[in-house]
């Protein structure tokens, strides 16, 4: 199991370790590699199997939250090949992930209403 920490909750979002990689690439590969996710891509390249977002410009977790929110619409969890309650499990998961980001950009002009995509 990974985790990611955020800065206005103790509330932890996780995942399994191979997922978690599997999306932190696919972050790259989308975004490019911003310091930020290649700083959370090392921290898993160290085995710490956590993603720290407490110390995450706003700005750029409001881009990881749009990374999210293009996850689901993409259908990025049919593309892990998992059966269909594993599929079912990951989708519920990038929502509560996109949740928690959201959650942290709250007071904040980044903040966004939820479009109820989950």
């Amino acid at each position: 199991m990974s985790v990611f920490g955020f800065s206005k909750t103790d509330e932890v979002w996780g995942l399994k370790r191979s997922i978690v990689l599997d999306m932190i690439d696919w972050w790259i590969e989308s975004a490019g590699p911003r310091p930020y996710l290649v700083k959370i891509k090392q921290s898993y390249d160290y085995g710490y199997n956590h993603g720290d977002l407490t110390e995450v410009a706003d700005a750029d977790k409001a881009e990881l939250h749009d990374l999210v929110q293009l996850m689901l619409r993409s259908g990025y969890e049919n593309e892990l090949r998992l059966d269909p309650a594993a599929t079912s499990r990951v989708r519920e998961s990038l929502t509560e992930l996109q949740r928690l980001i959201n959650g942290d950009l709250e007071g904040t002009p980044l903040h966004r209403e939820m479009d109820g995509l989950s």
